[in-house]
């Protein structure tokens, strides 16, 4: 089904990632992050999206021990635009057409700790929280 492949977001940061969406034989949606010079990526598969988003995180350490960290997801049309928070600081994802994509370096996965969803209506934002404590 590649040729239903629809690029929703990209490229994006420094590795150029990519956000792609594809339809499955079974209703939902595949979505997945592919770098510019990589073949593979990693990626997801959605039936609904609760708050308006269905998000995935991927990370790989470097030699330095830090963390390379890509967050990304599918967003309803609801939705304006998300705001992902690391070390509680608040960083804007890049939105496109119904998916965002957001990159940082950091020293721990965990640092992501939420995402605030912001609508198009007006709506109270929603926080979907990564690690509760």
């Amino acid at each position: 089904m590649p040729e239903q492949s629809r690029l929703l977001v990209g490229p994006v940061g420094v590795r150029g990632h990519r956000l792609f969406a594809v339809p499955t034989t079974k209703g939902q949606v595949a979505f997945f992050a592919v770098e510019a010079k990589e073949e593979g990526g990693s990626g997801s598969t959605a039936w609904v999206l609760d708050q308006g988003v269905t998000w995935h995180t991927s990370w790989n350490r470097t030699p330095d021990g830090s963390v390379d960290l890509l967050a990304y997801g599918l967003l309803s049309d609801d939705v304006a635009r998300v705001e992902v928070r690391v070390n509680d600081r608040k960083h804007e994802a890049v939105v496109g057409e119904n998916g965002f994509l957001f990159e940082t370096r950091t020293h721990d996965p965990d640092d992501v700790t939420a995402f605030e969803i912001f609508y198009r209506d007006g709506t109270p934002a929603t926080t979907v929280r990564l690690n509760p404590s």
